[in-house]
C-alpha cells in the first residue's frame, strides 16, 4: 500500500524526476493524477509512521538480537585485533548496561627510554552487539511497552484522521460524482430542464419508492438501475462497486434484524434524488440485544443513462458525516453499549421520525390509558396512585375482570395535580370494564408528536428534573417548538437492576411542526 500510493503521489511529476516510474505504471494511476496525489498523501504518511513504529518496537525490545550473554573484553595480542570490537568489563550495579568504547590499540611501549604514542584509530566508536541482547534487569524494555502500545494505535489513528478529513472532501471522485455527493440537497423545480429527462427522472423516483420497500426482504433491490461502479458512502462504510453495495446490505441482514422505513423520495437536482428514512437495527447476537436507530437522508446521483452512480447517506444524529467520522463511530458505540431492557409487554406504538444526538422525535398512534390523580405533593417520579390503578387491572372493576400488565407507567407533570397512567391492552375504551372506584378514569390519548430522551438508573424527582431540563435545552438548541409540561415513562418493574432500567422524558411538540422538513 505504501509503495502503491507513493507512486501515485508522484504520478504528476515529470518522468525524468519520477523515481518510482516502474511502480507507477504497475499501479494503474487514475486519470486525474493531482486528485490521486492529494488522496494518497495521508496513506503514505500513515505507512511511514507504521514503519517507524515497527522499527522502534524492534529497537526497544531487542527483537533482532540474539540471547548471547554479555561479552567480556579480552587482552589485545596483536594489531590484527583492531578489526574486532572490544568491550570493557563492568562490575557492580552497572554490569548489565552496554558499554561504548573506542576500538583498542596497542599500548605504548618504552623505546630507548621514552614512551611511543600509539597510532590514532580512524574508526568511530562502536557498541558491542552482544551487550544489547538478553533481558534488561532494570526494566527499560518493559517500560517501553506501554509507550509502544500507545504509539501503534496513535499512529494508525492519526493517519486515518488525516485520511478521512481529505476523503471527506471526496478528492478521488469523478467530477460528476463529486458534484452529486457534495450537493446541498436544495429542491429544484422539476419543470425546469428537458421535459423528456424530467419524465425519466420521475419514473426513477417512482422506481426507488417501490424498490426501497424491499431493501432487506428476500426479494432485495432491483440491480438493473444501478451502475456497476456505483459508489456508496456513509459515516462508517464505503464501497465503490455494485458488489460491495450489495455486500453491505447482506452484512446488515446477517448481523441485525433491520427495519427500513421510507418517509419521502423526491428529485432535488437535475441528476439527484433525495430520500428521507428511518432504519432500526436490532443486534440479535448480543445478549442484551441493543436496538440501533438511525434517521437521515440519502443522496442518489444519476448519470446520463439514468443509472444510479452514487449513494451517500447522512445521519441526523451527527454533524460530521464524512467517511469514518469519529462522531459516527462514537454514535454507534453509544447505542450498542446501552443496556436498557424493555419488557416484552404491550406498549404504545410509535415511529421514530428523527433521531438527534441526544433525543428522538416520535409519532405516537392513539392508545388507551387508565389514569388517576396523584394528589398534591406527589412528584413525577413518586409511586402515588400506583395501587389504585393496580387494583383496577387486577379485578376492582365492574366486571371483576383481571387484565394483562402493560408498559410503561406514565406520570404527567403539569400546573395542576400530577397524574399516573397505565397503558391498557384494548383497541377502544368501550372494550374495558368500568372502574369500581371513582378515582380511576379510562380515556383515549390522541395521536401526538413528542420528543423523547432516554436515561437509565432509578428515576427520582431530582434526576427527572435534570433530564427534562436537558431535553428542553436540546430542543431550544435545534429550534424545535415544544409545549409546556412533560411526562415520565418508566418501563421496568421496581425490582429491576438500575443499570438495565429504561426511563424516558417525553415533551409534546407544538401542532404544525414537521420533523421531516429541514
Amino acid at each position: 500500500i505504501f509503495f502503491r500510493h507513493l507512486s501515485m503521489w508522484s504520478s504528476d511529476v515529470e518522468p525524468a524526476t519520477r523515481l518510482l516510474s516502474p511502480l507507477h505504471h504497475r499501479c494503474h494511476a487514475p486519470t486525474d493524477p493531482a486528485v490521486t496525489r492529494t488522496a494518497s498523501v495521508p496513506l503514505v504518511a500513515a505507512s511511514v509512521g507504521l514503519l517507524t513504529a515497527f522499527a522502534c518496537t524492534l529497537l526497544a525490545t531487542g527483537g533482532w538480537h540474539s540471547a548471547a550473554p554479555p561479552a567480556v573484553s579480552q587482552p589485545i595480542e596483536s594489531p590484527a585485533t583492531l578489526v574486532r570490537p572490544v568491550v570493557a568489563a563492568r562490575t557492580g550495579p552497572e554490569a548489565h548496561r552496554p558499554v561504548v568504547t573506542r576500538r583498542s590499540v596497542p599500548q605504548p611501549q618504552a623505546v630507548a627510554g621514552r614512551d611511543v604514542p600509539p597510532e590514532p584509530s580512524l574508526l568511530p566508536s562502536v557498541v558491542d552487539v552482544a551487550q544489547l541482547s538478553g533481558p534488561s534487569p532494570d526494566g527499560t524494555s518493559l517500560l517501553m511497552l506501554p509507550v509502544l502500545v500507545l504509539l501503534w494505535p496513535a499512529t494508525i489513528a492519526s493517519g486515518l484522521f488525516w485520511y478521512c478529513r481529505r476523503k471527506g472532501e471526496h478528492p478521488d471522485l469523478h467530477p460528476q460524482q463529486l458534484a452529486i455527493l457534495t450537493t446541498t440537497g436544495t429542491t429544484v423545480d422539476p419543470a425546469a430542464g428537458n421535459a423528456e429527462a424530467d419524465g425519466a427522472m420521475r419514473e426513477l423516483v417512482a422506481f426507488l419508492k417501490e424498490d426501497l420497500q424491499h431493501l432487506f426482504d428476500d426479494r432485495g433491490i432491483d440491480q438493473s438501475k444501478y451502475d456497476a461502479n456505483v459508489k456508496f458512502e456513509d459515516p462508517l462504510t464505503r464501497y465503490e462497486s455494485l458488489d460491495g453495495y450489495l455486500r453491505n446490505i447482506q452484512v446488515l441482514k446477517f448481523g441485525f434484524n433491520p427495519i427500513f422505513k421510507l418517509h419521502s423520495c423526491e428529485q432535488t437536482a437535475p441528476q439527484e434524488i433525495t430520500t428521507r428514512w428511518t432504519m432500526t437495527l436490532k443486534a440479535w447476537a448480543l445478549p442484551w440485544q441493543p436496538e440501533l436507530i438511525f434517521t437521515g437522508k440519502s443522496f442518489y446521483g444519476v448519470n446520463d443513462e439514468l443509472k444510479i452512480i452514487s449513494h451517500r447517506d447522512v445521519w441526523d444524529s451527527i454533524e460530521n458525516n464524512a467517511f469514518l467520522s469519529p462522531e459516527g463511530v462514537l454514535d454507534v458505540i453509544g447505542q450498542v453499549t446501552q443496556l436498557y431492557a424493555t419488557p416484552d409487554l404491550k406498549t404504545p406504538k410509535y415511529e421514530v421520525l428523527r433521531r438527534a444526538r441526544d433525543y428522538e422525535i416520535r409519532k405516537y398512534d392513539p392508545y388507551i390509558v387508565a389514569e388517576t390523580q396523584m394528589g398534591f405533593g406527589g412528584g413525577p417520579a413518586s409511586g402515588s396512585g400506583f395501587n389504585t390503578l393496580a387494583g383496577y387491572i387486577f379485578g376492582n372493576n365492574a366486571s371483576n375482570r383481571k387484565m394483562d400488565m402493560t408498559t410503561p407507567v406514565y406520570t404527567t407533570s403539569t400546573d395542576g395535580p400530577a397524574k399516573m397512567q397505565f397503558v391498557m391492552d384494548a383497541p377502544e375504551t368501550d372494550a374495558l370494564p368500568a372502574p369500581s372506584s371513582g378515582d380511576v378514569a379510562v380515556r383515549q390519548v390522541a395521536p401526538q408528536l413528542v420528543a423523547a430522551l432516554k436515561f437509565g438508573g432509578i428515576a427520582t424527582d431530582f434526576s427527572v428534573q435534570i433530564e427534562q431540563a436537558k431535553l428542553r435545552g436540546a430542543l431550544r438548541r435545534d429550534n424545535v417548538p415544544a409545549e409546556d409540561g412533560f411526562e415520565v415513562a418508566r418501563y421496568n418493574e421496581p425490582t429491576a437492576a438500575p443499570w438495565v432500567r429504561r426511563n424516558e422524558i417525553l415533551i409534546r411538540l407544538e401542532d404544525g411542526y414537521d420533523p421531516l422538513e429541514d
